[in-house]
């Protein structure tokens, strides 16, 4: 989308918030787009931001506060599949998967077996997605 419009002085931004300020009344962003400052207070009519991420690093909850404006995101959305993703590339790494396929596809096989391997893992930083690979290990889904 072009950031400059042939007529219209400023960014596109600032002429669709200059156009539509007094009827706007939630924005919704996510990581990339935010909700700073000077776009609430550019929104007199705003009612509520709405991350569909999972943090809210890009509010600014602050001025959301002294605003009144209600704040929402999706929390807990994605830490079952980054619990997933973790245990595969851990397993990956322990069980050095990329390597024996290079091995595998490079035609080495012919000549001689892989050695495989055995490890033990430690999971020592606990957070939501830590903990939630930590269960999934335990109960083996």
């Amino acid at each position: 989308m072009p950031r400059r419009m042939p007529g219209v002085k400023g960014s596109l931004k600032t002429h669709f918030l200059n156009t539509h300020k007094n009827s706007i009344r939630a924005v919704v962003g996510n990581a990339a787009a935010d909700a700073e400052a000077e776009l609430i207070e550019a929104l007199p009519k705003l009612e509520i931001a709405v991350s569909f991420s999972v943090g809210l690093d890009k509010v600014d909850l602050g001025k959301c506060k002294e605003k009144g404006i209600r704040v929402t995101n999706t929390p807990d959305v994605l830490t079952d599949d980054v619990a997933d993703l973790a245990i595969g590339l851990t397993l990956a790494v322990l069980r050095r998967l990329c390597e024996s396929d290079r091995y595998l596809r490079s035609g080495k096989w012919k000549r001689g077996d892989y050695k495989l391997t055995t490890k033990r893992a430690e999971i020592h930083r606990i957070g939501l997605n830590a903990m939630r690979v930590t269960s999934e290990c335990k109960s083996g889904n």
